[in-house]
């Protein structure tokens, strides 16, 4: 599990882990099946399900007879973790562009 803010996120956005792990934070008072994780995303029940794996695998989430989760205690932590992304991608997509600079 991701245990401090100074440690490097493992989740990068616009990837199905994110979009899952998005999903999970929203939902964190729940347990949720794969097949849950995929009618809240355009992901299939299988991709679902081998992200969660791969989260859960990674210590990211739990996992738990099937139904994944974040631990009440991260959720807070996690949040805040996917805004910080959110607004470094909102940033660098609204810098401007390098075209207009010269070479020297």
């Amino acid at each position: 599990m991701v245990s401090s803010l100074d440690e490097p996120f493992p989740v990068k956005p616009e990837t199905t882990e994110y979009e899952v792990l998005r999903v999970l934070v929203t939902h964190h008072e729940e347990k949720l099946t794969p097949t849950e994780i995929a009618a809240e995303t355009a992901l299939s029940t299988a991709q679902a399900a081998e992200t969660l794996g791969q989260l859960a695998k990674a210590e990211i989430i739990n996992q738990e007879n099937g139904v994944y989760y974040i631990d009440s205690g991260q959720a807070e932590r996690m949040k805040q973790r996917l805004e910080s992304v959110d607004a470094a991608v909102e940033l660098f997509e609204s810098a401007p562009d390098d075209a207009y600079a010269r070479a020297g």
